[in-house]
């Protein structure tokens, strides 16, 4: 089974080291954080194309960002000790 894997795709956009990949809970969309200190959004049934990208305000490192229900908010939380709660249909 492990033979068999192969890269589909290289996402790319962010500038540094991506700290955490997350779905949502459909599937539909994938979340990305970064050293850069973005949050991106990635569309699967579109072909892994961004859709969106932004910054919640962290001044360090992202290492967690995830969607909550209903995929309006993220959350992340950084290097900076912050917790940020963001809402990416006002984005």
């Amino acid at each position: 089974f492990i033979s068999s894997l192969k890269l589909r795709k290289k996402l790319k956009y962010h500038e540094g080291c991506v700290n955490t990949i997350q779905y949502d809970e459909t599937g539909e969309f994938l979340i990305t954080g970064s050293d850069d200190c973005d949050v991106a959004i990635w569309s699967m049934s579109s072909n892994f194309q961004l859709k969106q990208s932004f910054s919640p305000g962290h001044w360090r490192n992202i290492f967690s960002a995830v969607f909550l229900p209903g995929n309006q908010y993220v959350l992340s939380g950084g290097m900076d000790g912050e917790i940020r709660l963001s809402n990416i249909e006002k984005k």
